[in-house]
């Protein structure tokens, strides 16, 4: 049935805003803003690992056993989804980002705290869960976008994949590590180890740039001799990737200046 309905792809294209370009790795590499946030979800990620591994530990010696445990985790797990998404609005309507990023990671240390301070109080554990998902849902939510305004013109592929390479290297890491902090000194001291991989990420954080509210525009390209230094002379346009290859032309575009609408006939005018 396949071999009959499905036609047969004749010509292969790569589009450079969806799949990983080998040659542009380097300057998505060495792009301080792109650099933070590879670095702050890999911290993320770190952080989740190690809370993994010591939540269902301080659970089961308050008599938490797994059978029973997601009676207590499905619930925090819910209402912490349902408390980000006012924060998450919040950033993106109101323009506030970086304070509700920022704020965010705050959230997180501070719930680290909490469950080393309160790990006797079954009340207490579950309070500072909840806050801890509920900073981790806005958080997890909001760095994909954030890639996507920052990632330059027609790199997209390239940027979300070094993104996506980042997490998962933090989930290995964050497991190697907090196993090791857990066999050499103690249950607790992993979540230290947590509150200053956060720290960290706080500072570097605290001076990233604030991102500017950019949309991605894709037009056909009906110019061969178009230029990205035409495009860029066009008010609103802020970034461009002419690729004649794809026959499209890229664009990071200010919507308060420029209109899509009217895009299409003046990037293709000289």
């Amino acid at each position: 049935m396949l071999q009959v309905l499905v036609p047969t792809q004749k010509t292969w294209t790569v589009h450079h805003d969806t799949e990983p370009s080998l040659s542009q790795l380097p300057s998505i590499l060495w792009d301080k803003t792109l650099a933070q946030l590879n670095i702050g979800i890999f911290i993320q990620h770190a952080v989740l690992t190690g809370t993994f591994v010591v939540v269902p530990l301080m659970f089961k010696a308050m008599g938490v056993t797994g059978h029973s445990e997601w009676r207590v985790s499905l619930p925090v797990i819910v209402l912490a989804f349902v408390a980000s998404l006012p924060m998450i609005i919040i950033a993106e309507v109101k323009r506030r980002i970086k304070f509700i990023f920022i704020l965010s990671i705050g959230l997180l240390a501070l719930s680290e705290l909490g469950c080393w301070i309160m790990q006797e109080s079954m009340i207490g554990m579950i309070m500072f869960l909840w806050l801890f998902f509920t900073a981790f849902c806005v958080l997890e939510a909001m760095q994909p976008s954030l890639v996507s305004k920052v990632a330059p013109a027609g790199l997209k592929g390239t940027a979300m994949g070094v993104y996506a390479t980042s997490q998962f290297l933090g989930i290995f890491v964050g497991g190697i590590l907090s196993g090791w902090v857990y066999q050499h000194y103690s249950l607790t001291d992993v979540l230290f180890v947590n509150v200053v991989l956060l720290f960290i990420w706080l500072v570097i954080s605290w001076f990233m740039q604030e991102p500017r509210y950019l949309s991605t525009c894709v037009l056909p390209l009906t110019d061969p001799d178009l230029t990205r230094e035409h495009c860029l002379t066009i008010t609103g346009v802020i970034d461009a990737a002419v690729c004649p290859d794809e026959r499209v032309v890229y664009l990071k575009i200010d919507k308060d200046l420029c209109s899509v609408d009217t895009l299409q006939s003046r990037i293709n005018s000289k």
